[in-house]
C-alpha cells in the first residue's frame, strides 16, 4: 500500500514539472509581450 502510495506521488510529481515549466514559460512570453506592447504604445 505505501509502496503504490509512493509510486503514485512520484508519477505525480513527474507529471506536474512539465506542467509548471510551462506555466512559467508562457507567464513570461505574455510579460515580454506586455512589455513590447507597451514600449511601442509609449513610443
Amino acid at each position: 500500500m505505501e509502496g503504490r502510495l509512493s509510486v503514485g506521488l512520484f508519477f505525480g510529481v513527474m507529471l506536474s514539472i512539465p506542467l509548471w515549466l510551462s506555466m512559467i514559460g508562457w507567464m513570461r512570453l505574455v510579460e515580454s509581450a506586455f512589455g513590447y506592447l507597451s514600449r511601442l504604445y509609449l513610443l
